[in-house]
């Protein structure tokens, strides 16, 4: 078996392998930062969800009542129809 030259790095290898290493952190930071306001949003939209759910709730506990109040008072009128 014969031995195979050695491909000679470039001189510039090292600071294009930075840049590029760079390049990535970088990439990887701007990525965190969009994900960490990406998980805020979710946070925000799951309390206003939340706030939604509670004020339909405390709605349909109003209705309710005021159903309960009308039936009660037209009872009679209904007799007299």
């Amino acid at each position: 078996m014969s031995a195979r030259p050695t491909a000679q790095p470039s001189p510039h290898a090292h600071e294009e392998a930075r840049a590029l290493a760079r390049a990535a952190w970088e990439r990887l930071r701007t990525a965190r930062r969009t994900l960490e306001r990406a998980q805020d949003a979710a946070v925000t939209a799951e309390a206003d969800w939340r706030a939604a759910r509670d004020r339909l709730r405390a709605l349909d506990r109003v209705l309710a009542g005021c159903g309960h109040h009308l039936a009660k008072t037209e009872a009679p009128h209904a007799d007299t129809h």
